[in-house]
């Protein structure tokens, strides 16, 4: 079954980009290219993020981000970090802002 993500799932705004895939590690792959290049989002590879491990290590906006994707894929394990709680909007990320 095809995957999809899309930067409106990760809350990254004014971005229309979808990405399209067989496994979540094909989505990952691309959409840290993409979230890297037109972004300036650094990410970890696809497997780290699948994993989720050292996630919560990372520079803030791309823990969210991280967090985000594995969420929006459906992603579970032991190493999920906690998001917004209960009732609480999701942080906004804004592209190119540390």
């Amino acid at each position: 079954m095809e995957k999809e993500l899309k930067c409106e799932d990760l809350n990254v705004k004014d971005c229309d980009f979808v990405v399209r895939g067989d496994t979540p590690k094909d989505v990952i792959e691309q959409a840290v290219e993409h979230l890297r290049e037109e972004h300036d989002i650094s990410l970890p590879d696809a497997q780290r993020i699948l994993d989720g491990k050292g996630i919560e290590h990372l520079e803030d906006q791309a823990r969210l981000v991280a967090q985000r994707i594995r969420e929006a894929l459906d992603i579970k394990s032991e190493a999920d970090t906690p998001g917004a709680g209960p009732g609480e909007p999701p942080p906004n990320v804004t592209p190119g802002r540390p």
